[in-house]
């Protein structure tokens, strides 16, 4: 064994700064959170080839007085913390005082500053940890932050960086998930002198989801808004169109820091169950408020991680509130899917296209547009440095200038789409659509049925609708105390397919039971059969039989479920003996059918998560007859 022995000063920074800083995006969130924290309204990052050659964050925000330059580049130097109390009430995205020095370790780094009070700024260059020089500057109020050529002297971690495009991709998402978290800052991001977004900075939460978001987000942004004790959540959820909308489908916020957390993934994903947002993975960005005493943010190096101390309540609150907005008349899909486009902003505050902008960029560079505004891989991904780089001299406001009646024309089409759901500061609370106000009006196809209301055209797929409406009320039969059973003259005798064949005693009493809770009542019958003396009141006898069989072949292992979530799957997979595409209903049978599915709890959705209903609004038949 060698001698125990501090390690030296330059190897334990380097040790820690991989900690934090792992990739030239991790740098840009340590530098840009400590401009948020320093009460930055608007910050400017730059990057040349993914961030490994140059990062410069430049903020207007309070600056560092030149006393204390040196003393910020010194390990676990922070103005947010002061006593051991202060760790459980943290507000501030950084507090630990690492960010600095760790990237300061690995690479060459400039920083620049002015305070309002001193008359001049302060410089200090920092290289592989070593400060080289300092002194006195003119500049502007604020920070500026230079780093070149990240890991440098750190060979191992260099060889582990991805390609230019896939590290300013990375750069692009951190960035994007900052912005989202404050609206009220103003963040711009340049690749390669090429401006990728610009957030308008207005507080607009809802503008800010469009600037970063664009065109594949479009398929509807649907707002949650929701209270609870000490807990308030925010945020959209976007339409299937919009799932493939960057790598990062699910953000979530706590207190506006960007978080990974699988119970907020958990409770998301059994919020969206039963909807037709439960198919695939749903594009969603919650913002969760939750009192800073409940919540321990210092479990993680990036403070990406947080853990609080009632998570059943939370994930109780997330879950609910996703699913009372999922049930709204704005989450039922409409047809067709509507062109929008999603703008940011460009010169004075006129909106730009995200497509066009990444367009822009390669047109400029005399290579023609790399995406359009209705490419759904556009988010997100842009054209490598030699296609994107825009030559010297380039005027960008003149290029937006000369297109700004085109991008009028749109910012006026997004306007108008925001009417219809006063998509910026609404406070309403989302209407559900009332089934029992539909009026039908004929069938087509002898699949789906045609209604209206005071506002909607809709469609209704009544194999869906029936699912949905046979799914609750055997639910409902489960729950009931006394169960709604019909007595049967003449018994039916059913032959039980192999895998439903109780092998044991115990297996064929939990069978009894299971369908006795749904109202059969059933005893054996020979070794390979069984008799029903009873079924559900609320189903024709056929109907009945017919349930009956799926549900026996729909059983795991030849044995009753064994607790509730099963069940439902099981109940769920049955309903499949609903009535049928190519079922030709009467007029009453619909009737009959629209005021079942009205008493529904979840009427949108068949239970594997399919649109039971589809709408077109009156704008919607309009724009299709070119009336608008």
């Amino acid at each position: 064994m060698e001698k125990i022995s501090k390690l030296p000063p330059q190897i334990a920074e380097k040790i820690a700064a991989g900690e934090v800083v792992t990739n030239p995006a991790s740098a840009v969130k340590e530098l840009v959170e400590n401009s948020m924290d320093a009460g930055a309204r608007a910050i400017t990052v730059e990057i040349k080839n993914g961030g490994k050659s140059m990062i410069r964050v430049s903020d207007d925000g309070a600056g560092i007085s030149s006393a204390e330059v040196r003393t910020a580049f010194l390990r676990h130097a922070t103005s947010k913390i002061k006593s051991l109390e202060d760790l459980d009430r943290i507000d501030t995205f950084g507090f630990r005082g690492e960010a600095l020095t760790s990237i300061a370790a690995v690479s060459r780094l400039e920083l620049y500053t002015k305070t309002a009070e001193e008359g001049a700024g302060a410089m200090i260059r920092i290289e592989g940890g070593k400060v080289l020089y300092e002194k006195p500057v003119g500049t502007a109020e604020g920070t500026t932050v230079v780093v070149s050529d990240l890991f440098f002297n750190t060979p191992a971690r260099l060889k582990f960086l991805k390609s230019d495009r896939a590290e300013g991709a990375r750069v692009a998402d951190v960035l994007s998930a900052l912005a989202l978290g404050r609206a009220d800052v103003r963040v711009r991001l340049i690749h390669n002198d090429a401006i990728l977004f610009s957030t308008p900075g207005r507080g607009d939460m809802q503008a800010n989801i469009l600037t970063l978001y664009g065109g594949a987000a479009g398929g509807a942004l649907l707002p949650l808004r929701a209270e609870s004790g000490d807990f308030s959540l925010g945020g959209c959820i976007a339409s299937a169109a919009a799932r493939r909308a960057g790598r990062n489908r699910r953000l979530f916020f706590i207190n506006g820091r960007a978080v990974r957390s699988k119970l907020l993934e958990k409770a998301l994903t059994e919020g969206c169950a039963e909807t037709p947002f439960s198919a695939g993975c749903p594009f969603a960005i919650l913002f969760l408020r939750v009192p800073q005493e409940h919540l321990d943010v210092n479990i993680h190096p990036a403070k990406s991680e947080v853990r609080f101390d009632d998570e059943n309540a939370l994930s109780a609150f997330v879950t609910e509130s996703v699913r009372a907005a999922l049930r709204a008349k704005e989450a039922v899909p409409t047809i067709p899917p509507r062109e929008r486009f999603f703008l940011s902003a460009g010169k004075d505050g006129a909106p730009l296209a995200r497509g066009e902008q990444l367009a822009l960029a390669g047109t400029a560079a005399g290579r023609g547009p790399q995406t359009s505004a209705n490419d759904e891989s556009a988010a997100y991904t842009y054209a490598p440095a030699e296609r994107a780089a825009a030559p010297q001299g380039l005027d960008i406001k003149s290029l937006l200038s000369s297109k700004r009646e085109e991008i009028a024309a749109r910012a006026g089409l997004l306007m108008e789409e925001a009417e219809e759901w006063e998509i910026r500061g609404d406070e309403r609370t989302p209407a559900s659509v009332d089934i029992a106000a539909i009026e039908p009006m004929g069938r087509v196809f002898a699949a789906y049925i045609l209604g209206k209301d005071a506002d909607c055209f809709y469609f209704i797929d009544q194999h869906a609708a029936h699912e949905r409406v046979l799914y609750e009320r055997f639910l409902r039969q489960r729950r009931e105390r006394e169960k709604l059973c019909q007595q049967l003259l003449a018994p039916i005798v059913i032959e039980l397919p192999h895998v439903a064949r109780a092998t044991t005693q115990e297996e064929g009493l939990a069978m009894r039971a299971f369908l006795a809770a749904l109202g059969y009542e059933a005893e054996d019958f020979g070794a390979n059969a069984c008799k029903i003396n009873a079924v559900p009141a609320f189903l024709p006898l056929s109907a009945a039989e017919d349930f009956l069989h799926l549900l026996l072949s729909e059983l795991p292992e030849g044995r009753a479920p064994k607790d509730e979530a099963a069940e439902e799957r099981v109940i769920s997979a049955a309903c499949k003996a609903a009535v049928k595409a190519g079922d030709r209903l009467g007029d009453a049978e619909i009737a009959g059918l629209l005021a079942r599915l009205a008493a529904c709890e979840n009427p949108y959705a068949c239970p594997h998560g399919r649109p039971v209903l589809l709408r077109l609004t009156k704008r919607d038949i309009e724009r299709l007859f070119k009336r608008r």
